[in-house]
């Protein structure tokens, strides 16, 4: 007895454990990726940031090229402005050249003809006196020198016009040039900036999808705790009703030895003929195993009980899961084997059964006993349909087995042995019931 006691206790503590630690480990699971997404995070931002210095140096030097561009628009502007004016000038100059040129031509034409060379000297020949002949001597040689000046004023401006005609084109060619180089400058950067706000979008998108993927994993962190601290919670209050539960029994064994103790008494002072004997108490059945999620309690290998026939159920009282609703997928499960932390139809645990038979009549209800006894509506009269909760030897003071309640005598859960079946209170359950709750 003892060694069975204390495998029992071994494998309630292993269910409960089973159950708490994923929890704890999926806690600590997430926090490694939380930490690992931290860090994608961290490198992504600091790529973003360099990509960003990038762009923003690309920018400041797409904004030093259009200053330089509208600087050289305004040079060009002057310079065409100013091949305007000589263009007028050359003009002008022209004009004079054609003039000059024309003068020129008629006096050689008239040297030619008339002989000029020799009227100059005719002309100072003919002189009436020495003051005359001076007068005309200096009046040729005014016409000379002014003939002379006219050749060379002609030539000094046709280099004129040719100088400044060769410096303005040279000058409108190079700023021709390097409106060229900043128009192939600006497309380089305009290109370099698509490139790098490509770069910092993708960046963007990818430190998103981080922060996303990290929100999730603090989500499940969060949710991993929640779990945890509900089964450690439901562990305690399932230990306080436990508790309630031996004391009540405590006190309600004390009253029946009183009780039994007074009317022995009583019959003692009978007479014999009076006297009846006292009814004799049946012996427990063995325990058939519990079967709970994980071993929240187990049970030993004992001989398979007699099929027990369907039981009636209790009138309905009103509130909670139909029992109307729950018995036809109770029974279509009838006869699956037992299965340590079963949740399937290839075999059931005791509160994997319940949970599932309660899913599938759109009901959800925790994974383990201790969390559906904690999280269900307590009561004192149970219905058909509500969940009956156990305590056996050696669980640890916890709840370890549940049960659909079905009648006084009667509920249907899944035990070591035979698996899915009716089983009794009379006996063995009916001295580790803890409590009764309703979904």
């Amino acid at each position: 007895m003892n060694k069975r006691l204390a495998t029992i206790a071994i494998i309630g503590s292993m269910t409960f454990s089973s159950v708490l630690l994923p929890a704890i480990a999926t806690a600590d699971t997430v926090d490694s990726k939380i930490e690992q997404q931290d860090n994608k995070i961290n490198t992504l931002k600091a790529n973003s940031s360099s990509t960003q210095a990038d762009l923003e140096a690309i920018e400041t030097s797409i904004a030093t090229n259009e200053t330089s561009a509208k600087e050289l628009l305004a040079e060009i502007k002057a310079a065409n402005n100013e091949m305007q004016q000589l263009d007028q000038e050359i003009g002008v100059l022209q004009t004079k050249i054609e003039q000059r040129n024309e003068q020129l031509q008629n006096q050689a034409r008239s040297v030619q003809v008339n002989g000029d060379s020799a009227n100059y000297v005719e002309f100072v020949i003919n002189a009436e006196s020495v003051t005359d002949i001076i007068g005309r001597i200096d009046v040729v040689s005014k016409l000379v020198t002014a003939n002379r000046d006219l050749v060379k004023e002609q030539v000094r401006d046709q280099e004129s016009v040719k100088t400044k005609k060769t410096e303005t084109e040279k000058k409108v060619n190079q700023q021709n040039t390097l409106a060229g180089q900043l128009e192939a400058t600006q497309a380089k950067l305009a290109s370099q900036k698509f490139e790098k706000e490509a770069v910092v979008a993708q960046l963007a998108s990818e430190t998103a999808t981080a922060e996303g993927e990290k929100a999730g994993f603090l989500a499940q962190k969060a949710e991993a705790e929640k779990q945890a601290a509900l089964l450690a919670t439901a562990k305690e209050e399932s230990a306080k009703a436990v508790q309630v539960a031996a004391a009540t029994k405590e006190t309600a064994t004390i009253a029946t030895n009183t009780a039994s103790n007074q009317n022995s008494a009583a019959d003692s002072s009978s007479s014999v003929d009076s006297s009846t004997p006292a009814p004799v108490k049946p012996t427990p059945a063995p325990n058939p195993g519990n079967g709970n999620n994980g071993g929240n309690g187990g049970g030993g290998n004992t001989t398979p009980p007699d099929p027990t026939p369907i039981p009636t159920p209790d009138p309905p009282s009103g509130g909670g899961t139909s029992w109307s609703n729950l018995q036809p997928i109770a029974e279509s499960l009838i006869g699956i084997p037992y299965q340590w932390g079963g949740t399937t139809t290839s075999g059931f645990d005791c509160s994997g059964f319940t949970q599932y038979v309660f899913g599938k009549a759109g009901v959800t209800i925790p994974r383990v006993a201790s969390a559906q006894y904690s999280a269900s509506q307590k009561v004192s009269n149970p219905r058909a349909g509500d969940l009956v909760f156990f305590s056996q030897p050696g669980s640890g003071g916890v709840i370890d087995h549940v049960g659909i309640y079905v009648n006084s005598s009667t509920f249907i859960g899944s035990q070591s042995t035979p698996g899915v079946a009716y089983a009794s209170y009379s006996g063995y359950w009916g001295a580790y019931i803890v409590g009764y709750g309703r979904y």
